[in-house]
């Protein structure tokens, strides 16, 4: 029989936990532990030592970096993936301790889980260099291209792309890319939308209402990812991002002081330009990267 392998999941975001803890075993033969600090995840892998870890570096107590350095020091087995919203911050810093996956957050679910299984198959070492999306460039000759679905509690995520017709002229960054979009507000009106619409990239909240839009209560989107991902029609990437922001249409704000999906703010309602601006360029590019990669491309006029 082939051997179970262990994935620990280190996160504090409560609605990514949930949706990793849940999604992960179902695509892949594994026994899944979750640490929400980093001391319970230096517990686990004291007593479990998981073949794999995703790591968050935002941890309360101790933080991601001082995990990651303990892993390479006493666990050297262990593959480590980053996951992160400071991947611009940490890049330096984890790259001199060694990484098997970097990615930052929102996080792209089906890359993760490909590179999960790359490394979990692999002989010789799968260190990468960490690539933050500040590292990401305009490409000559080229823009992206894509179709977009949004699955989302609130109505705003569109006007994280450089194409609303805002007059706040402050949250506005140059545009780069040709976006066609579509928004769901329930999870009942998924598949059906997918397989009219037929996107290149679902951007989905870790809980959206199930059958009835806007003020009712939201649950769990790991079944309606699991078909999308089965679907003839599946995406080239679904895009996961937690669920502890208010979003607005200047941006993403954070509602709660530990959150650590976007740039945080202490209040909700006291909208920083600069920071907003941060995260919709943040937001662009991821889509530029996942455009690249797939060839979701235009020639540039």
């Amino acid at each position: 029989m082939p051997v179970i392998k262990r994935i620990l999941v280190v996160d504090d975001d409560v609605g990514l936990i949930n949706m990793l803890r849940d999604y992960l075993p179902h695509v892949m033969k594994i026994e899944l532990f979750v640490a929400a600090t980093g001391e319970e995840a230096l517990r686990v892998l004291k007593v479990k030592e998981p073949d794999v870890v995703l790591l968050d570096m935002q941890l309360p107590g101790i933080k991601g970096p001082e995990v990651l350095g303990i892993i390479r020091d006493k666990y050297p087995r262990t593959k480590v993936l980053v996951i992160t919203s400071y991947d611009k911050e940490v890049k330096d810093e984890v790259s001199k301790l060694g990484v098997d996956g970097f990615f930052p957050k929102p996080i792209i679910l089906n890359e993760v889980v490909a590179r999960i299984e790359d490394v979990l198959k692999a002989k010789e070492s799968t260190l990468v260099e960490p690539v933050a999306l500040a590292d990401i460039q305009k490409k000559e000759g080229v823009i992206p291209k894509a179709s977009i679905m949004f699955i989302e509690r609130e109505f705003f995520m569109p006007y994280l792309l450089p194409i609303a017709d805002s007059e706040e002229e402050d949250f506005a960054i140059e545009g780069y890319g040709e976006y066609e979009f579509k928004c769901i507000y329930c999870q009942k009106e998924a598949i059906p939308a997918l397989n009219f619409f037929k996107p290149d990239i679902v951007i989905c909240a870790t809980d959206v209402p199930d059958a009835e839009p806007l003020g009712h209560k939201s649950v769990s989107t790991v079944h309606t990812i699991l078909k999308i991902m089965k679907s003839k029609n599946a995406p080239k990437a679904v895009i996961v991002h937690g669920t502890q922001q208010s979003i607005t249409s200047s941006g993403i704000t954070s509602a709660g002081v530990d959150s650590n999906i976007w740039v945080e703010k202490d209040d909700m309602f006291n909208y920083d330009p600069q920071k907003d601006r941060e995260n919709v360029e943040r937001f662009n590019k991821m889509l530029w990267s996942i455009c690249f990669k797939h060839n979701l491309v235009k020639e540039a006029r």
